[in-house]
């Protein structure tokens, strides 16, 4: 057993978790960022095959990283606007619905015109969509009493009651729900969606997700920062309401004036401090909703033309009424046809596979119960994904794979530790996200929360807020104990 003093220890090194590190680094503090795994990232993070192949676990595209956004300042803040770039798509989302395609390309004026000419007898209803959504861009850009109206006016609406009164034909609402994922989405959660990957566009990070991770512990480090990895957290040494430490597997005590968790919050409230958390707080996490897991499906392909599939993601499903088929997962049925989503790296960076291969990811949202799902359930539901993806989209890429592996939830669960392998943190629920967030001030006064669990959800943009106010939130605590102290 050992003991370590520091200023700042980050618990979990998803990408808040990593950004509040840098930060805390970045002002000079001595700072410890903790991880389980043996590489940091979390869900931005990824592996090779045998062969070299670069797959990134779970992203393809990022939202909010044009010049004067979050991601943006936060790089040049800390040194990195030159090492990470990303590279804007030129389509966003290639939808296959049926035997009907759509392409929707970045900008407003382009996803209007879309919508037009392929629902002209829908006109009125899509020019008052749009209108909404662009009061919605300027109403979020903004300050003041009509920023305020607005927010208050739409904030407890749900996505699919809002759609509905807007949108009468059956495909176009279908359409326009294909990003709620397997969450009673809130509108304004969706809306930022749509107005950020339509209106906005989506950025792919050069050199894939991975090397986003990468770069962001390299300048950790090059700042004094200390990385541990393959080291788990299995409880915090408290007195009073204050964490004095936390302790490994290993009895290892990593002790400091303030602690940043990057976890999932149930596990934190119910395992690690169960005896310092009121039992309203406890039952408020119990109350909320979590996010949806994936099965995903990785492949390398040789010889097989992927070159029509420009987007950012591709959409593809032979069922009907979008909500329904989310309800269906979210009871843990079976839907007869679900949303696949898949994904084509290697058209944004054909460094990522070698010798002139190209990957896949093939994914849907699923749920996952721990009592009683299976590995071998997933397993046999990959194996139908892909007959269905063969059969109507990509003819013959079976004979093609060079390379194929499958991460269930109950895998996404273990590797991450995320309650039933959650990718989402809480489900994008106007409850969740809306009416009652989880902040990231905890009832331990030195003990802050970071990431998708915390009150700003999942996403890019998202993460790095989260980071960034759970490290400045904890500057503040250690400020305000000094002050007493004198």
């Amino acid at each position: 057993m050992s003991v370590k003093k520091y200023d700042c220890v980050v618990i979990g090194s998803g990408v808040s978790g990593i950004v509040a590190a840098l930060k805390s680094a970045h002002k000079g503090l001595t700072t410890l960022l903790i991880e389980k795994q043996n590489t940091p990232g979390g869900y931005f993070s990824g592996f090779k095959n045998e062969e070299g192949d670069k797959f990134d676990y779970a992203i393809s595209y990022v939202l909010s990283c044009g010049s004067g956004d979050v991601v943006d300042t936060f790089l040049k803040d800390v040194g990195l606007e030159e090492r990470i770039k990303f590279k804007k798509l030129e389509a966003t989302d290639d939808i296959y619905i049926g035997n009907r395609h759509f392409q929707i390309q970045k900008g407003q004026k382009e996803f209007k015109e879309l919508l037009l000419n392929e629902f002209p007898e829908s006109a009125q209803e899509i020019e008052n969509l749009v209108s909404w959504l662009s009061d919605y861009l300027q109403g979020t850009a903004s300050q003041g009493s009509n920023a305020m109206m607005f927010f208050m006016k739409n904030f407890r609406r749900d996505y699919e009651e809002f759609i509905k009164s807007y949108i009468s034909d059956d495909l176009l609402r279908d359409i326009l729900s294909l990003r709620i994922q397997a969450d009673p989405s809130s509108l304004m959660i969706m809306a930022g969606f749509i107005v950020e990957c339509y209106f906005n566009g989506m950025y792919y990070p050069v050199g894939g997700s991975d090397y986003f991770v990468k770069s962001l512990i390299d300048r950790f480090e090059e700042l004094g920062g200390e990385l541990i990895t393959d080291t788990e957290i299995v409880s915090l040494a408290t007195e009073g309401q204050r964490v004095l430490a936390a302790v490994d597997a290993n009895g290892n005590e990593y002790e400091a004036d303030t602690f940043i968790y990057n976890g999932d919050v149930i596990k934190l409230y119910e395992k690690l401090v169960p005896e310092l958390i009121s039992d309203k707080t406890k039952e408020k996490a119990r109350k909320r909703v979590r996010g949806h897991s994936s099965l995903s499906m990785y492949l390398t392909v040789k010889d097989y033309d992927l070159s029509r599939f420009k987007g950012g993601r591709v959409y593809f499903t032979l069922g009907r009424d979008i909500f329904e088929i989310y309800r269906n997962i979210e009871a843990d049925k079976e839907p007869e046809h679900t949303v696949i989503k898949l994904h084509f790296p290697c058209t944004h960076d054909a460094t990522l596979a070698k010798d002139g291969r190209q990957l896949i990811r093939i994914e849907t949202d699923m749920y996952y119960d721990e009592l009683k799902d299976t590995e071998e359930k997933y397993l046999s539901y990959a194996d139908k994904l892909l007959k269905e993806v063969e059969d109507n989209l990509l003819n013959g890429i079976s004979e093609k794979i060079v390379y194929k592996r499958v991460i269930t939830p109950v895998e996404y669960a273990a590797m991450f530790g995320h309650t039933g392998g959650s990718g989402t943190g809480w489900a994008h629920t106007t409850y969740n996200m809306m009416v009652s967030k989880c902040g990231q001030k905890t009832e331990l006064g030195n003990l802050f929360i970071a990431g998708q669990w915390g009150e700003y959800g999942s996403g890019l943009r998202q993460l790095v807020l989260s980071g960034e106010k759970a490290f400045e939130m904890a500057m503040k605590a250690e400020t305000k104990k000094q002050e007493v102290m004198c």
